[in-house]
């Protein structure tokens, strides 16, 4: 699309870094995990994830929200004063933005499974939702239907993980509980 739209993906790349926060839950979950996996506590692991997986999806929503009402002050804050530019990166933040209650349940999944010491599966699905989705998306997508589907690529990639990560829970214990 050219260099000129540098600035857009640089917005798009921030917002998409500033997810991390959403490991937090995942983080102050672990003392519980390891204390509940340890005990073979299944029932606790259970309650908690459960608990957790609710706050991820309020979290997630609260920040769309909050992405989509101030697109405008967050594209401002990395310097972005081109009119057409701003309109770009507006629209891209609020394309992406979308993805939010998704990637907190992916940084959940992954520090869940990484607690429960199945590393293959928490790199998998860190893989899947950092790499292996976005390229496979977010390039396509741009290809047809221009710069916004880049972003568009890059939201349906939270989407499929999650449900690429349920999938895999799924086959692995018969249901979709934790």
């Amino acid at each position: 699309f050219g260099s000129e739209y540098l600035p857009v993906l640089t917005v798009v790349a921030s917002l998409v870094e500033m997810t991390v926060i959403f490991d937090g839950l995942g983080q102050a979950l672990e003392p519980l995990a390891a204390v509940y996996n340890g005990e073979g506590n299944t029932k606790g692991i259970k309650a908690s994830m459960k608990i957790a997986g609710k706050l991820a999806i309020i979290e997630g929503i609260a920040a769309t929200v909050l992405v989509l009402i101030f697109a405008g002050f967050f594209v401002k804050l990395f310097g972005v004063n081109d009119p057409v530019l701003t309109a770009m990166a507006k629209t891209a933040v609020r394309i992406v933005a979308f993805s939010m209650p998704f990637s907190a349940l992916c940084f959940l999944f992954t520090s869940y499974y990484l607690y429960l010491e199945r590393i293959g599966l928490a790199f998998f699905i860190s893989m899947l939702n950092n790499l292996i989705l976005p390229l496979m998306l977010a390039v396509p997508m741009g290809m047809l239907a221009g710069i916004n589907g880049i972003w568009a690529g890059i939201m349906i990639s939270y989407i499929l993980t999650v449900a690429c990560g349920a999938l895999i829970v799924y086959r692995i214990k018969g249901n979709l509980t934790f």
